[in-house]
């Protein structure tokens, strides 16, 4: 009857040490899916801020690496870096803009006094800041095409008055 008590609580003891192991096992697993989910949602919305600052949203941007500071806390430090980056980049932006801004103006007022050239020089330096180039080009397009259309006319003009001259 002894034998068999001890057998028994053996048996027993046993068990409940392959459950705890087990158990132990199965939230360690449970652990590393957590953890895993929570670095694919931080990934997740690193990658939306940088796709959002590709395309010049940088409040956008923002918002996403708050989020992923929520998210992932202990990498609060790596997101500041990146925030930083964001606000010079917004920051640098703007400064171009601005000066985009101005220089889109004067070849403007250049282009309507018929001052082509210097529009022209304008235009380029504009698109040179890199911040809307499909404007400048079609400015510089229809500034060359001015001055064609210019020297045609001139030509014209001349051929006119030549036939005058020889008629008289």
């Amino acid at each position: 009857q002894k034998n068999q008590n001890l057998k028994n609580e053996l048996l027993e003891f046993s068990l409940t040490k392959i459950h705890k192991v087990r158990e132990k096992r199965r939230i360690e697993e449970e652990k590393l899916e957590r953890e895993k989910k929570l670095d694919e949602q931080f990934e997740r919305a690193i990658s939306n801020s940088e796709k959002a600052l590709t395309n010049l949203k940088f409040e956008r941007s923002f918002e996403y690496l708050i989020k992923a500071i929520t998210i992932r806390p202990e990498r609060k430090q790596e997101v500041q870096t990146l925030q930083d980056n964001v606000l010079k980049l917004e920051n640098d932006y703007q400064n171009r803009k601005t000066e985009f801004d101005k220089a889109f103006s004067i070849a403007e007022n250049y282009f309507h006094n018929n001052e082509l050239k210097k529009a022209i020089e304008k235009y380029k330096e504009a698109g040179f800041l890199d911040i809307d180039n499909q404007s400048c080009q079609k400015r510089i397009s229809d500034t060359e095409n001015k001055i064609q259309r210019i020297k045609q006319r001139k030509k014209e003009q001349s051929r006119k008055e030549q036939a005058e001259k020889e008629r008289r």
